[in-house]
C-alpha cells in the first residue's frame, strides 16, 4: 500500500483505512512530528489533527487522549483543569482550550472529548484498576486505539499487569493534593510501579515483533502515512492477547532476566 498523503483528506482516508469511523470511541496516542508536517499551511498542529479526528468519528463519536502528569509524584498538586500533560500535545490543546472532560486520576488522567464524556463514571484511586477505571470504561464502549506515528504506546496494558500482579511491579502509594473546582482535597493514588532496574524494562525489539505478528494475524492494522504510519486495533482483543502473553511468561516482552 502506498503511503497516504499527509493532507487533510489523506489523513482521514488513512484513519478510515485503519478501521476508524463514525460513532467510534477511540483512544489516541500520538507522535505527530514523526509523520512529518502536513501539506496544508497551519498555525497549530494539534488543532489540525484534532479537527480531522473529530470529522472521522463524527458528532456521536468520542476521542480519548492520555493526559498523564507525573508532577503529582514529585509532591506537586494536581488540578485536572490546568495541570499540563507530560505525554500528549493533543491532550494539552484540549486542556488549554477547556475542551472535553478530564478524569481526576492525578497521575494517569485522560481527556475525554465527544458524546461519551457525559457517561464517564467516577474512577478508582488505583491507577489502571480493572473494575472502576478508564480500562473498564473503554471496554464497555468497544473502544478502538490509534497510534499516530511510529512506536506502540499502549499504556492501558498496565491494567492487565495489575490484574495478574506481575512480578516486575509493586503497588506504591502516592499521597498528595488534588484541586477540584477550586477546593483542595488530600488524596492517595496507588500505582503498580516498575522495579527500577533494567530487567523490568520493555524490550522494544520483542514488542515490535509482537505488533508485527498481530498485524499479520489481522488483530492490528498498520497504514502508511506521511513519513511513518498509524497503527490501529480494537482495545479488548489486544489486551486479551497481552494477558495471554503475561500468563505464559510475565517476562516475555521485557528485557529480563526474571
Amino acid at each position: 500500500m502506498s503511503p497516504f498523503a499527509l493532507s487533510q483528506e489523506g489523513i482521514k482516508a488513512a484513519l478510515r483505512a485503519g478501521g476508524l469511523g463514525a460513532g467510534d470511541t477511540v483512544l489516541v496516542h500520538s507522535a505527530l512530528l514523526r509523520l512529518g508536517l502536513p501539506e496544508e499551511p497551519l498555525s497549530d498542529l494539534n488543532a489540525y489533527y484534532l479537527q480531522l479526528l473529530q470529522e472521522v468519528v463524527g458528532p456521536e463519536g468520542t476521542l480519548v487522549f492520555p493526559a498523564f502528569s507525573y508532577s503529582f509524584c514529585r509532591k506537586e498538586s494536581f488540578d485536572p483543569k490546568s495541570t499540563p500533560s507530560t505525554v500528549s500535545g493533543l491532550a494539552n490543546y484540549c486542556i488549554a482550550h477547556h475542551l472535553g472532560v478530564r478524569s481526576a486520576d492525578p497521575i494517569f488522567s485522560y481527556v475525554v472529548l465527544g458524546a461519551g464524556a457525559a457517561d464517564l463514571p467516577p474512577l478508582s484511586n488505583i491507577c489502571f484498576d480493572v473494575q472502576d477505571s478508564m480500562y473498564s470504561w473503554l471496554l464497555s464502549r468497544n473502544a478502538k486505539y490509534v497510534m499516530l506515528g511510529s512506536g506502540f504506546f499502549f499504556t492501558i496494558w498496565h491494567s492487565e499487569e495489575v490484574l495478574l500482579h506481575t512480578p516486575n511491579r509493586f503497588i506504591k502509594a502516592f499521597p498528595g493534593t488534588v484541586v477540584l473546582d477550586g477546593s483542595r482535597v488530600e488524596r492517595t493514588a496507588y500505582f503498580h510501579c516498575r522495579y527500577n532496574c533494567s530487567n523490568t524494562l520493555r524490550d522494544h525489539a520483542k514488542l515490535e515483533q509482537f505488533v508485527a505478528q498481530q498485524v499479520q494475524a489481522g488483530q492490528m492494522c498498520q497504514v502508511p502515512l506521511g513519513a511513518s504510519h498509524l497503527t490501529t486495533c480494537e482495545i479488548e482483543p489486544v489486551c486479551q492477547l497481552y494477558r495471554h502473553s503475561l500468563e505464559r511468561d510475565p517476562w516475555e516482552l521485557l528485557q529480563g532476566p526474571a
